[in-house]
């Protein structure tokens, strides 16, 4: 399946951090754009949290990680907890699994 052909078979929830320099948001907004304007199935949810790194929804403390290999920078990239996405993720994962699932 190419990028381009994508349609959702289901409804998605993506949660991105605007600053992650391991996996970027600007594909899941390409995504999310693509399917809303062209409305390749179903409905593609996107929030991206300001100030998050990698991993934004952890509670570790936000570090660099020198072992990681593909990501923006190649001598490493920040992976570590924001309190607030943390909650809202938490709470709006919640009430999407509610309305599909219940």
């Amino acid at each position: 399946l190419r990028k381009e052909d994508y349609a959702s078979a289901v409804p998605l929830l993506l949660l991105a951090g605007a600053d992650d320099d391991w996996t970027p948001p600007q594909t899941c907004e390409s995504l999310a754009r693509r399917v809303a304007e062209h409305r390749l199935g179903k409905s593609v949810e996107l929030v991206v949290y300001p100030d998050s790194v990698h991993g934004f929804d952890g509670t570790g403390p936000v570090r660099r990680r020198t072992d990681i290999t593909g990501g923006v920078d190649p001598g490493g990239d920040h992976v570590g907890g924001n309190p607030a996405a943390r909650a809202d993720t938490l709470s709006r994962t919640d009430h999407f699994l509610r309305r599909y699932l219940d």
